[in-house]
Formats: C-alpha cells, sequence, structure tokens
C-alpha cells in the first residue's frame, strides 16, 4: 500500500504540483525554506530567483528560465516500507516497474547513485507533457527517504546543473548536510525516455 502512495504521489506530482506563480514572486534574495513531517525536517535556502513554498507535506520550488525548460522541484518524504527491501535501490526499480506497467508512463531504468555516502538511485520519467521529471530518491537513515520530483529536465543536463547545483548547496535533512554533490556525480548528458524508448535499457549516456 505504502508503494502505491508514493506511486501516486509521483502521478500527481507529474501533472499537477506547480508553484503558486500568481501569488508568489521570484525571490531577490536567498530564502529559507523548511518543512517538517513528523520527526523528519528538511531545509534548505532557495537561490535568488527562484520561487519557494512549503506546504503540510512538501517543498516546491520553480525557476523560469526563457532560454530553457522552467525548473520545477517537489522535495518530500514518501511512506515506503524499507523493511521490503534490501535497498532504496530497489524499492526505485519497483517503483519505475510499477508507474511503466500499471500507469503506462515511460520510465528508464533507475540508477543507483551515493548522496554525501547516502544510498540513492534516480530514473527519468515522462507522460503526456512534453517536461521530463527526474525522480531521486535518498535513504538518509534506516526508516527515512527523501524524495525529489525534478521536472524540466533536459538531455544536456549541463544546462541545469549549476542552476540545480546552487539552490541545493545548503540542502539538510534532520541536520544532516547533503548539499548538492548529487547534482555534480550526474552525467553530462541525458537519454530522455520520450525520445528514446528502449532508454529503460540505459538510462543515460557515458559520462
Amino acid at each position: 500500500m505504502r508503494l502505491w502512495i508514493f506511486v501516486f504521489t509521483m502521478i500527481w506530482g507529474l501533472i499537477a504540483c506547480s508553484p503558486k506563480e500568481s501569488t508568489l514572486s521570484p525571490s531577490p534574495t536567498s530564502s529559507p525554506v523548511e518543512l517538517t513531517v513528523d520527526d523528519i525536517t528538511i531545509k534548505l535556502t532557495s537561490a535568488t530567483g527562484w520561487r519557494a513554498y512549503s506546504s503540510d507535506s512538501r517543498i516546491t520550488m520553480s525557476y523560469q528560465d526563457n532560454r530553457l525548460n522552467d525548473i520545477i522541484v517537489n522535495i518530500w518524504t514518501p511512506e515506503i516500507n524499507l523493511n521490503e527491501y534490501e535497498t532504496v535501490v530497489d524499492a526505485a526499480f519497483d517503483i519505475a516497474d510499477m508507474m511503466e506497467d500499471e500507469q503506462g508512463i515511460n520510465t528508464t531504468q533507475p540508477t543507483a547513485i551515493t548522496w554525501r555516502g547516502y544510498d540513492s538511485a534516480y530514473f527519468l520519467v515522462s507522460n503526456d507533457e512534453p517536461r521530463t521529471s527526474m525522480i531521486v530518491v535518498t535513504q538518509v537513515t534506516d526508516e527515512t527517504v527523501v524524495a525529489l520530483n525534478i521536472r524540466g529536465i533536459i538531455a544536456d543536463f549541463d544546462a541545469i546543473r549549476d542552476r540545480l547545483a546552487e539552490t541545493f548547496a545548503t540542502f539538510t535533512v534532520n541536520d544532516i548536510a547533503l548539499g548538492n554533490d548529487v547534482f555534480m556525480t550526474l552525467p553530462e548528458t541525458l537519454i530522455l525516455p520520450s525520445n528514446n524508448p528502449e532508454a529503460a535499457l540505459d538510462p543515460s549516456s557515458e559520462p
């Protein structure tokens, strides 16, 4: 059941979760934003030019770029029972398979990575919209997973890498500093699922 909740949240995030752009202006200076759910607290200081707010369940940020796709980032703590999996990477495979098999959403095969030493995985997702999302799941404690849904991913990841890195520089979970390391380890070029149905066999090109 919890995995279904996660998948539903992912799909909802792909089609409906956008910042309140009509009422929220870009920050002229760096702005702190915080989310506390149960005993988990996520903090970061969004960089200049980003819109950022937190609701009861997530942090949402956006950046408008006239040259590239707008970037929308959702951060939350999914309810995944990690006792059912050996690693968070195994959970990511289940999530991707469920999204593709049950919902018909194109995904790439999850890739195992580390974020400041914590086990993580990422995969790309596309639906009928022109935007592609990157899903990142990170296990920060035995029972705590943090998830990111980054909309506006393009094949030339280098073009948006610095933009993401600058606003995640102060990213912490329960005062554990994760920072922006994960974005610096991703390949320069990504194979998007919408452009290549065989991408499920290879989520990224060679770094």
